[in-house]
């Protein structure tokens, strides 16, 4: 009986897990009321499921060295398979809802996530308009975004035509595939290389252990801290674990050939790690992976051969040829950083910590499996890793007492020092010299919970021994209470909240909400047990439980851009800026993100994102410089067009600004079609009529005449 529902239990769980992504749904098992012939097509999966589960099962060592030996030609098909298929994890399907276009939208699994604004929205559409630049295809400096010389490389971190792009190889697939299949490109060789990278760097970290090092990369890779945010978590951790692996092997090998080239190649690394350009992240993550490479220089430093007069000169030539290809890029785009580090928001931004409740984003985790089936977000479900958090911590004390552990205690010295950021704040001379003055606290969290995870590996394969039952049973019984306690403090009256806005009934949100905290708390408790027992086998298919729920559930896996390209708003405006393509244009009366689709078309649009101000625009139209702290950041930029006097501004968020404009100004801006949601012919002047183009569903296209 045991060992037959050993043999249905993981395919069942699994088939349940699926089937849950496919329907979509918080409740997948009503699909069945309307749709009952799936329970037959289910009933079939379930059978081929447990077919296969048992050839796995029966040659289980077979496959898994298999799988190790070739897994980066494993890999390696994936991507090309993927990209011949044209798959991403965009959430562009989004678009649909705008440009009534749903019927092109082509989502195998998944859900399309409004809150990923960031990327179907701006940095996704940036993209696009890079394929629709009247002047030349992927430039370095566009005219259609902000309607001006926009710099798409550095701060937009766009695909360019440009030497600078070898620093960023998950964007090559756009200069020789096109966009599509550049896109698809653009995901998956983004998380196969963070995903292989972190499981080499774990391997060297956690002495070779396969399994443990697995473990930490589906951790690290599908955790909410990198699946939920932009492209930049997954690049940081790449270039820093490639950059642990090849400071390894260099102490490791005599061969100076091997050193020069590997020198080289990590001044490569560091340059890309560098022109990411997001320090809130970079700063505190360089942090951990210097941590560790400093450790294995140390412990490796009496075996190590070191020629001064060779070692040397290749590390000065590879710092300065870092250096070199820094200020290149730099240079290139001076203009562009100049404005940055100008701006109200968020060039201004300095910290010294403090001011964040530490409860409320280190006891987050528990819930955060929920996030994407429940449709919730807040930043202290999403900006973290599934951490074990506080384990580590006591794992890595108890390490430090018993086997005195260079890189454990070093790592839990570290976490001690975000903590007190994250929680206290550090004098503001400290905070610049550490240069963490370039983060805030909540930006802090996502690393401390990253360092969380190697304190747990590391911890069990220097112990290789587990507590004894009793204690095991005690100590993740009494963590897990306690962690549940705070979390639930923190996160309940949220989720609560939450499901009634969704239309929820206020007592079917408190049974989810029970329901809910004791899974959270079940699974909690019994991957402390597994892993205070060293129980790998249940660790291992507890945490990939976590990472599908947590990680693997919050993108879509989807087919092309036809939901973008193929609506009738998106022609409409392509038909124009085939024949007119330098003129400028406006969308009025509409907010973000509609402002930005008139790039994909290749229309110069003056109040698309601003990635960094156009001053020269919006100081003409504020001569008196009354609104500068407004409009002087980036910023999503809404228009209405007035029949007033004067030019109004206003900020509506931190990154979004209003600005109303007088007819008269139109002509100043230089704008000569505007989409609108609103009869502008109301507006025609004797000097100024506004002829209709085009409609498309409930948007219209006018061009601006001037009468004689």
């Amino acid at each position: 009986m045991k060992k037959s529902l050993g043999v249905f239990g993981p395919p069942t769980l699994t088939l349940i897990l699926l089937t849950h992504w496919f329907f979509l749904g918080d409740f997948p098992i009503y699909i069945f009321k309307t749709k009952p012939h799936y329970l037959l097509i289910l009933a079939i999966i379930l059978i081929f499921f447990i077919f296969f589960y048992k050839i796995i099962l029966k040659y289980k060592e077979f496959l898994l060295n298999n799988l190790y030996h070739y897994r980066y030609l494993i890999a390696l098909i994936i991507i090309i398979v993927g990209v011949l298929c044209e798959v991403s994890g965009s959430s562009i399907g989004i678009w649909g809802d705008y440009l009534y276009s749903e019927q092109y939208d082509k989502v195998l699994f998944g859900i399309d996530r409004s809150i990923r604004s960031d990327e179907f929205a701006t940095s996704t559409i940036w993209t696009f308009s890079q394929f629709s630049n009247p002047d030349n295809l992927l430039p370095y400096f566009s005219q259609i975004v902000r309607g001006t010389k926009t710099d798409m490389f550095l701060l937009l971190n766009q695909p360019v035509y440009a030497l600078p792009i070898i620093f960023k190889p998950a964007q090559w697939g756009y200069l020789i595939l096109g966009l599509n299949k550049g896109l698809s490109f653009a995901w998956l060789v983004r998380f196969f290389m963070m995903f292989m990278a972190l499981f080499e760097m774990l391997m060297l970290v956690l002495k070779r252990d396969k399994t443990f090092a697995f473990i930490g990369a589906t951790l690290i890779s599908y955790g909410p801290a990198v699946q939920w945010w932009s492209m930049g978590p997954a690049e940081i951790l790449t270039w820093g674990s490639v950059a642990v692996i090849i400071v390894y092997h260099y102490i490791q090998t005599e061969n100076y050939v091997k050193r020069t080239l590997l020198a080289l190649l990590l001044s490569w690394v560091a340059t890309a790690y560098a022109i990411i350009l997001y320090p809130a992240w970079q700063v505190p993550y360089l942090y951990v992976f210097v941590t560790i490479s400093i450790y294995f220089i140390v412990t490796n430093w009496k075996n190590m051969v070191f020629d001064w007069k060779k070692d040397i000169p290749i590390i000065v030539c590879a710092l300065s040829l870092t250096l070199l290809c820094l200020v290149a890029i730099l240079n290139g785009s001076k203009e562009a950083l100049q404005l940055t580090m100008q701006t109200a928001y968020p060039g201004a931004r300095s910290s010294s910590g403090g001011g964040d409740y530490f409860d409320s984003f280190v006891t987050g985790y528990p819930f955060s499996i929920w996030y994407p089936t429940l449709g919730l977000a807040e930043e202290r479900g999403m900006n973290v890793f599934y951490d074990f958090f506080p384990l580590g911590m006591i794992l890595a004390t108890y390490v430090w007492i018993k086997k005195k552990d260079g890189l454990m205690t070093a790592l839990l010295l570290l976490s001690i020092f975000f903590i007190t950021y994250i929680v206290a704040g550090i004098p503001n001379i400290l905070s610049k010299i550490s240069l963490l003055s370039f983060t805030i606290s909540p930006r802090l969290i996502p690393i401390l919970s990253f360092i969380n995870i190697l304190l747990v590996l590391r911890s069990l394969v220097v112990l290789q021994k587990e507590f004894s039952k009793r204690t095991s049973l005690i100590l993740s019984f009494v963590l897990s209470s306690l962690i549940m306690l705070f979390a639930y403090h923190s996160t309940s009256a949220y989720i609560t909240s939450s499901l009634i806005q969704d239309g929820t009934n206020v007592l079917k949100a408190s049974m989810v909400k029970w329901a809910i905290i004791v899974l959270s708390y079940f699974i909690l408790m019994l991957v402390i047990h597994s892993i205070l027992t060293f129980n790998k086998k249940r660790f291992l298919k507890i945490s990939l439980v976590i990472i599908f729920l947590s990680g693997v559930m919050i993108n879509p896996i989807r087919i092309g851009s036809d939901v973008i390209f193929k609506s009738s708003l998106v022609t409409n405006i392509k038909s124009i800026t085939d024949y007119d393509k330098e003129s400028k244009w406006i969308v009025d009366s509409i907010g973000y993100p509609l402002t930005n689709i008139p790039l994909v078309a290749g229309a110069p649009t003056l109040n698309s994102t601003n990635a960094y101000p156009n001053l020269e625009l919006w100081k003409s139209l504020d001569p008196h410089s009354l609104y500068t702290e407004i409009y002087n950041r980036y910023a999503h930029v809404i228009v209405e067009i007035t029949n007033a006097e004067e030019v109004v501004f206003e900020l509506l968020q931190p990154d979004v600004f209003k600005v109303f404009i007088p007819i008269s100004k139109l002509e100043e801006m230089d704008v000569k079609y505007i989409i609108s949601i609103r009869d502008l012919s109301t507006f025609n002047t004797e000097s100024i009529q506004f002829e209709l183009q085009s409609t498309a569903e409930n948007y219209l296209i006018y061009k601006i005449e001037k009468v004689q």
